[in-house]
């Protein structure tokens, strides 16, 4: 049964089982052969062609004059396989943030491809850009000459990732298909098609994160004897973590309520503490925004102490 979530696109759903329901019956097909068609084509496809986007859009609904119903006349649509509907279903990426990169700032550009990666950028792919097979390529289309520079006139993106000092070079990657240019991607001037005029680059802070690394899965630790456990963490955090003994789920004790977050405790297993299995650490950041659990281990009974083969302690 379809599900539509959050999103006020209906209007799509409808639409694509009157399509469906209406190219079966026409086929003879039922049950498994049964096709089913694609409410995000509707909803992010067809909606950008004029005149339709004026009537129906995204998850905004639809007016009344059912221009879905002419798309599909008009455009066709595509199989639900081919571009299935998920709306807001999986996971998904937020970033931090985006900016501008000062236009034909070359050093600059190069500092947010050493720092950030990828930018996106836009050309102006006029014939000769387009025909490009290989070497490096210039035009004279170099000036930033709008009002604010970053709006000069441009008809393509695409994405810069890396450079070539000795060849003054960017290292573009295109849209057009591995046979375009080398292999998809192409050499071409610092300023050359207004490359550098409209750089923009985003920005992506992962979480921050804390592993613990000892103990391992399935060790087992002796009462009575000493050990380190450890962890690493990435990303700013506080300085201070908690550290805390689990079995099953259950916390069972704390082995130190604020040590330095430096990745590395001392800690001997207590004599009282239950022999057997299910044991974790979890470490948690003072302000409890980071936490982790170990792997899971076991506690095994200290090793009686002998002398000269005579047993000493039970």
């Amino acid at each position: 049964m379809d599900n539509q979530g959050g999103c006020g696109s209906c209007y799509a759903f409808g639409a694509s089982a009157a399509a469906a329901g209406v190219y079966n019956v026409a086929n003879g097909l039922f049950d498994a052969a049964c096709v089913n068609f694609s409410e995000s084509f509707i909803i992010w496809c067809l909606s950008r062609i004029a005149p339709y986007g004026d009537h129906f859009y995204g998850c905004s609904g639809a007016d009344y004059d059912y221009m879905e119903l002419e798309a599909l006349v008009q455009e066709g649509i595509i199989s639900e396989a081919a571009f299935p509907y998920t709306y807001f279903a999986l996971p998904r990426v937020k970033f931090d943030s985006w900016h501008r990169i000062p236009c034909n700032d070359i050093a600059a550009i190069k500092t947010a491809l050493m720092t950030y990666g990828a930018l996106d950028v836009a050309v102006y792919a006029g014939s000769a850009f387009q025909a490009y097979k290989s070497g490096i390529y210039n035009d004279s289309q170099t000036s930033c000459y709008s009002n604010p520079c970053d709006y000069t006139p441009t008809n393509h993106a695409v994405a810069l990732v890396g450079w070539n000092d000795a060849d003054e070079a960017w290292i573009l990657r295109n849209s057009w298909g591995s046979s375009w240019g080398e292999n998809g991607y192409m050499r071409i001037k610092y300023t050359a098609a207004r490359v550098a005029c409209e750089a923009t680059y985003l920005v992506y802070i992962p979480a921050p994160t804390i592993t613990v690394t000892a103990p391992a899965r399935g060790e087992a630790l002796r009462q009575q004897s000493t050990y380190t456990i450890t962890w690493s963490k990435t990303g700013s955090q506080s300085d201070t973590v908690r550290v805390r003994l689990f079995r099953k789920g259950i916390q069972v004790g704390v082995i130190s309520p604020a040590t330095a977050n430096d990745g590395s405790l001392e800690w001997t297993v207590p004599l009282m503490l239950e022999a057997g299995g299910g044991y974790q650490i979890r470490i948690t950041t003072s302000d409890r925004l980071v936490d982790s659990f170990s792997q899971v281990f076991s506690v095994s009974r200290r090793k009686p102490r002998t002398l000269a083969g005579q047993r000493l302690e039970p």
